[in-house]
């Protein structure tokens, strides 16, 4: 009896000693797993950490995102008279607003494009602040006929890149002078009169020369003929028949160009009734001629008679000599 005791005895004491074995294991287990846990927390934190404390970049790389930056110029064309002022508009985006840059010009030709020189007349409108601004406006003062042309604007930012304007054109414009008319005589063949009007000092060509008698628009007797340097400023002028009878009028010769808000005119009076005839002017210029001929000739012989000895003699030269019956001309 006491045999099967202790047997019994041993084998609770053996089934205990297992059950805590395995209960040990399984602890085990869980805590290595949490371990392994909280190591691969450690693992994201500290890839975390290190992400956070990366060393610091540059700000040439960070910029170089906006390497396409842009340059506007707006608007495409430019007007101004000549003396005024010009503004051409040049805008860019400053990405990240690099402490370091420049603004150039260039202007277009027929020898190809030439850089403008940034001093006297030409300038920066913003020259201290224009990276701040992203503006490199250029001012043009005392505009003159040479300065039109295409003028492109150029931007280098460092560590982003250069970038160019489409260009804005510059047309530079010159008024016309207020038109004088002037009455003229064709002799030949239908002997009239005719009106001429005429303009100069603009630019660009194509003035328009208009006829008016009171408000009816009246077509010009020839086309209107323009002359002088195709690059520079130049004259204009028309013509107008008058009738030969009619009551009197006032005619008025109208100016027109790009470079005019309102037209510039001119008003003339003609009354054929109290005109003088062609015939008659003519006629009085050969007797004026003809009378002053003779009073010059008059006072010449009078000049002589008192003093006979006044022309001195020389080879091949007329001289007059005196003798008691008459005068003659004699060359010695």
């Amino acid at each position: 009896m006491r045999v099967q005791m202790l047997a019994v005895l041993l084998l609770f004491v053996s089934l205990l000693c297992a059950e805590g074995i395995r209960a040990a294991s399984l602890a085990g287990g869980s805590e290595s797993q949490h371990s392994e846990e909280r190591r691969g927390e450690s693992k994201v934190m500290v890839k975390r950490e290190a992400s956070e404390s990366a060393p610091h970049v540059p700000m040439e790389k960070l910029v170089q995102r906006d390497a396409n930056f842009t340059v506007v110029q707006s608007p495409s064309e430019v007007g101004v008279i000549r003396g005024d002022n010009a503004t051409l508009n040049c805008t860019f985006s400053r990405g990240l607003s690099p402490d370091k840059g420049a603004v150039s010009w260039s202007r277009g030709g027929p020898g190809g494009e030439a850089t403008v020189p940034l001093r006297t007349r030409f300038a920066l409108a913003y020259p201290d602040t224009f990276l701040r601004r992203g503006e490199g406006t250029l001012a043009i003062t005392n505009v003159s006929l040479e300065d039109a042309g295409k003028y492109v604007c150029r931007v280098l930012l460092w560590g982003t890149g250069e970038a160019r304007g489409n260009g804005t054109q510059l047309r530079v414009y010159a008024r016309p002078s207020h038109p004088v008319i002037f009455l003229q005589f064709h002799p030949k063949p239908e002997s009239k009169w005719t009106l001429v009007c005429r303009t100069s000092g603009f630019y660009p060509p194509h003035a328009q020369l208009t006829w008016y008698r009171g408000s009816v628009h009246l077509p010009p007797t020839q086309p209107l003929q323009e002359c002088g340097d195709p690059t520079g400023p130049l004259q204009a002028s028309t013509t107008l028949d008058l009738p030969s009878s009619g009551p009197r009028a006032t005619y008025t010769c109208q100016v027109g160009h790009p470079s005019l808000l309102v037209p510039l005119s001119t008003d003339y009076t003609y009354d054929p009734q109290h005109q003088e005839p062609p015939s008659l002017i003519a006629g009085l210029n050969l007797l004026k001629i003809t009378l002053l001929g003779a009073l010059s000739l008059g006072m010449g012989l009078a000049e002589l008679r008192e003093n006979p000895g006044v022309l001195a003699t020389s080879p091949s030269v007329p001289t007059l000599t005196t003798r008691p019956s008459n005068l003659s001309w004699s060359l010695r």
